[in-house]
């Protein structure tokens, strides 16, 4: 906190009972030298929003702790959002620090290989260049015993046998060195690589540990952020529960005073001509009750030293019934700011999971990468072993080969002995260099593996920045939405503002032309006053009486005359305009020539008594007449009282039919958007001018409309009733509920009382959050599958069902509807009919209506209803033995319709009959499309399932009609011997008569044989066609019975 200029360096902030908030200086004394008293918070200075000092003002418990709880909130809200940016800054933190930890692990890693490489290729060169110098000693030692085995064969000729046997002798040693050395070597060899592979497998042990160590420490860490921010999220949800029943306790005490003052308000309304005396009454109660709050205060202040929470509660309680309508509504605002601050909250911690869970995807596939990478390296590293092997397996056969040809060949002369050793020279290092082309070939193998391994990573990121550029277009874009929202209901109110002062005007010249008609009706009465004057002393009694009665039976005919045409304009309102306009013409001609009889018997009357009772009723007649005039031709647009009753009429007959349904068309509200409109724009241009005591079509119209818009909510209301249940994850999706709700019933209010009190509420509720804003949320969370309760809900049912889906499908597209209605009501009312934002949210709900049936297609392809059928259809079969065919089939193919599918189905059920008899068939899918039950539960019953059908074209369906109809007379010929087994492969698929990729079946006719169809929405015999067949029989002594046949073909 910064200090504060008046002296008070920095506030301690605690939490008592009743969450006030008390400060307390540092220094026990101001500026001025007097000492400060420790008082609760009200408005006491300090710094506001945007920096300037506001000056301080002493206010007591009493008076202000609404704003002090205000206070409070706001304070517990910026702390909340700077625990939320500290949570948010340490989780980027610590995100960035575990890519730099896997980025230097993985620089190790390839430094690590690359020495190990380097190491390898040394060892390898060192071993190349000691058989190089092997081979040289070898062939030194060659030359230097050749010549002197010639000398000594040159001299021991004599004895050359013996010295052929030292030769051999000799030779032989030489041999068995030779091969003792190389497999010396070559052990030598074989230790080293063994050596270097148990190294190399240490060294991957090694990083395996360390590997799996590391992920254990992240998930350990990952797991403690998640019981923290579960932990947290408790306790925030802890906070809100309490929070929530203070305010419901609040909400009671404050519907309680509004309760009252209804009360009081209608009492106000009855008492007419009273209104000035109320007021003055009001303020001094007003007054008093201020002076009565001042003495409570001073009296609790006394009070505070000895028991400061007792007194906190009392003064809590009388603070509550004494809040006016202004604090009622400003704790209206706080509690919807609340909400607004929770729900981002719940965004937030929303968020926050979803980029956990992300993490942990990203954390398990780099696993899966890692794992498949190392099986990869041991794969090749057996391979390679395996070649090792390979190699020193030839070599070997290729030493056992040289042994035996050195041992046949040493008694071969020296020459061949020379090609001998150039041979095995070449054979050696043809064997080096495919040993190095394989080196080679596994070195390349492996670099292509980490290029592969690097290009995967690379490809990784490039997705992830791509998906984080694609939110942040799309936040942008939700940006963009809300700047355009705003700057919309911005330029409304400033149009708002405009009209309402071309309203004012307009009733400021409406009062005055009524004041002047008034000012007319006194000076008309108080000549007619004099003139009834010089009457009375003129006329006698007698005149007097007969007068009396002629006025008595013109008045009459005159009221009744006005009945009349009241109820000529009321059943003619809803006449077209022309009509509307020749009715205003003739309705003009009759008062015209009623007020000319009404001058004339004036004239004629001038001296009878009762003349003052006349002109009172007709001064009524021209207020009432004034009003009806002003009403078409004063209104805004030129729109008169025939168009409003028409603008009513068509919003009446589009709600009643939404009462059959249950919830707002949004395809039956599309048409009637500016009747909506129109209707909002007369209750904006002309409040209320007929007095409450004559009649007034458009206020009884209004009224029942009202009644109509309450009948819908409730009904809207039940429905949502039933399925929270299913949405406790997705909080928010009730809060749009409740807003749009909440907006309603603001809607209502202005049908039902036409007040600027009414207008101003929805006007608040409306710019708080107008309905185009709570498509814009309802649809980005429609658009998740995570936060779609539609997709929640299916997803909870083991078996898909129509009636959840089109529940949810009917009660989302009920809350877009009614916004939509709401939103041309508004248009109306405040933007001078402008339908902008209703045409968006139109769009919005055909994006929603394509969704739903994407969603819905996904589910259809879901087969697990089928084993359900087949256990219902064998329990059903054999324990409802007592119903008909027809009940049996009906009743199956009922529950048929019960689960969502794009599969089509035929049910028949039919009597006891013999195979191949009685019945056949033929179905090259049975297993997977047909359940039947032979001769069970008194009866044969099967169903068959189309899995095309629904998505086939309509010629296909009249082809098939057309094939079942031309085999109805002669086409089908009946064996001599009855039977019907080969009858379809014989006659109907044999022929092509009919198609047989789906169902044959034909039955007689004498087994009752019932069919009934299921979810094959539009055609009258589902997927296929049946008819009854009339064979053609050669036996003549046959049976008649046995001539019909009923034929069922179903599509694939």
């Amino acid at each position: 906190m910064s200090d504060n200029p008046t002296g008070m360096e920095n506030f301690l902030i605690s939490e008592t009972i009743e969450r006030t908030v008390v400060f307390s200086s540092s220094n026990d004394d101001d500026h001025n030298g007097e000492q400060v008293p420790s008082l609760q918070v009200g408005n006491y200075g300090g710094y506001d929003e945007n920096g300037e000092e506001v000056e301080a003002e002493e206010h007591w418990e009493g008076d202000h702790q609404e704003e002090d709880y205000q206070d409070e909130e706001q304070h517990e809200d910026a702390q909340e959002e700077v625990q939320e940016e500290e949570h948010q800054e340490e989780e980027q933190h610590e995100k960035e620090i575990r890519e730099e930890i896997q980025e230097e692990e993985y620089q190790e890693e390839e430094a690590q290989e690359g020495e190990h490489e380097e190491v390898h290729r040394e060892e390898v060169h060192e071993d190349e260049n000691q058989e190089e110098i092997q081979e040289e000693e070898h062939q030194e030692e060659g030359q230097e015993e050749e010549p002197h085995e010639e000398e000594h064969q040159e001299e021991s000729q004599e004895d050359g046998h013996e010295e052929e046997e030292q030769q051999e002798d000799v030779q032989e040693e030489i041999v068995e060195e030779e091969h003792q050395e190389e497999q010396q070597q070559e052990e030598e060899h074989q230790e080293e690589g063994q050596e270097e592979d148990h190294e190399d497998d240490q060294h991957q042990e090694e990083e395996h540990h360390e590997e799996e160590h590391q992920e254990e420490q992240q998930n350990e860490e990952a797991e403690a952020e998640e019981t923290q921010e579960e932990e947290q999220h408790e306790e925030a949800q802890e906070e809100v529960q309490e929070e929530e029943n203070h305010k419901e306790e609040h909400q009671e005490d404050v519907n309680e005073e509004e309760i009252q003052e209804e009360d009081h308000h209608e009492e106000e309304h009855q008492e007419e001509g009273q209104d000035e005396e109320h007021d003055d009454d009001r303020h001094q109660g007003e007054e008093e009750n201020q002076g009565e709050t001042q003495d409570e205060a001073q009296h609790e202040e006394a009070e505070e030293d000895e028991n400061n929470e007792e007194n906190q509660e009392e003064e809590h309680q009388e603070e509550t019934q004494e809040e006016t309508q202004g604090e009622e509504h400003q704790d209206e605002e706080t509690e919807e700011e609340h909400r607004d601050e929770e729900n981002q909250e719940e965004e937030q911690h929303e968020e926050a999971q979803e980029e956990v869970q992300e993490e942990e995807n990203q954390e398990k596939a780099q696993d899966e990468e890692h794992q498949e990478s190392q099986e990869e390296q041991e794969h090749q590293e057996e391979a390679q072993e395996e070649e090792h092997q390979e190699e020193e397996h030839q070599e070997e056969a290729q030493e056992e080969h040289e042994e035996i040809q050195e041992e046949e060949e040493q008694q071969e002369e020296e020459h061949q002995m020379e090609e001998e050793h150039t041979e095995e020279e070449n054979q050696g290092e043809a064997e080096e260099e495919s040993h190095e082309e394989t080196q080679e070939e596994e070195h390349q193998e492996e670099q292509q593996q980490e290029e592969d391994q690097h290009e995967q990573t690379q490809e990784d990121e490039e997705q992830k920045e791509e998906e984080t550029e694609e939110e942040h277009v799309e936040e942008e874009n939700q940006e963009e939405a809300q700047d355009d929202v705003q700057e919309e209901e911005n330029q409304e109110g400033e149009h708002q503002e405009e009209t309402e002062e071309q309203h004012r005007e307009e009733e400021n010249q409406e009062e005055e032309q009524h004041e002047e008609a008034e000012e007319e009706v006194q000076e008309e009465e108080n000549q007619q006053g004099e003139n009834q004057e010089e009457a009375q002393e003129e006329e006698n009694q007698e005149e007097e009486h007969e007068e009396e009665e002629h006025q008595e039976e013109s008045q009459d005919d005159v009221q009744e005359e006005e009945h009349q045409e009241e109820e000529h304009n009321e059943e003619e309102s809803q006449a077209c305009e022309k009509e509307e306009e020749q009715h205003i013409k003739i309705d003009d001609e009759e008062k015209q020539e009623e007020q000319e009889n009404q001058e004339e018997s004036q004239e004629e009357h001038q001296q009878e008594h009762n003349e003052e009772k006349k002109e009172e009723e007709k001064k009524v007649h021209l207020v009432v007449e004034f009003s009806r005039v002003t009403k078409e031709t004063k209104q805004p647009d030129a729109t008169t009282t025939k168009d409003v009753l028409n603008y009513i009429d068509a919003s009446m007959d589009v709600v009643k039919g939404c009462l059959k349904v249950g919830a707002f068309v949004v395809p039956e509200l599309a048409p009637i958007l500016l009747a909506a409109a129109g209707m909002a724009g007369f209750v904006q241009g002309f409040l209320k001018l007929v007095p409450d005591d004559t009649p007034d079509p458009v206020d009884e119209k209004m009224k029942e409309l009202e009644k109509s818009l309450q009948e819908l909510e409730k009904q809207m209301n039940a429905r949502f009733n039933d399925l929270k249940s299913f949405i406790t994850e997705v909080e928010f999706t009730i809060e749009i509920t409740n807003e749009a709700s909440t907006l309603h019933k603001y809607m209502r209010d202005i049908l039902k009382y036409r007040t600027p009190e009414s207008i101003q509420n929805f006007r608040s509720a409306y710019e708080r959050n107008s309905p185009l804003m709570l498509t814009y949320s309802l649809l980005s969370l429609l658009e998740q599958r995570s936060t779609n309760p539609l997709v929640m809900a299916m997803d909870a049912e083991k078996i898909k069902l129509k009636s959840t889906f089109k529940k949810w499908e009917d009660s989302i597209n009920g809350v877009i509807g009614q916004l939509l209605f709401i939103e041309a009501f508004a248009s109306g009312l405040f933007k001078n009919k402008n339908l902008y934002n209703s045409e968006r949210i139109l769009e919005r709900s055909a994006r929603v209506s394509l969704l739903f049936k994407k969603i819905k297609e996904e589910y259809e392809k879901d087969e697990s209803y089928w084993d359900e059928v087949k256990d219902f259809f064998e329990k059903y079969i054999t324990t409802h033995t007592g119903l008909t065919n027809q009940q049996k089939a009906q009743e199956v193919a009922q529950k048929l319709e019960t689960y969502l599918t794009s599969d089509a189905f035929h049910v028949c059920v039919f009597n006891f009959a013999t195979p191949h008899y009685d019945y056949t068939y033929h179905c090259p899918n049975k297993k997977t499309q047909m359940i039947s039950w032979w001769n069970k539960g008194m009866c044969n019953a099967f169903i068959y399932r189309s899995r095309k059908a629904n998505q086939m074209k309509e010629t296909e369906f009249e082809k098939t009609k057309n094939d079942v109809n031309n085999c109805r007379e002669g086409k089908l010929t009946l064996p001599w011997t009855a039977l019907m087994q080969n009858m379809i492969p014989e006659q109907l698929l044999k022929n092509n008569l009919v198609r047989g990729d789906g169902l044959v079946f034909l039955v007689e006719n004498e087994r009752c044989a019932f069919i009934e169809i299921a979810n094959c929405p539009g055609k009258w015999k589902g997927p296929g066609y049946w008819e009854l067949v009339v064979l053609n029989v050669s036996v003549v002594t046959v049976h008649d019975y046995l001539k019909k046949k009923v034929l069922l073909v179903s599509l694939p």
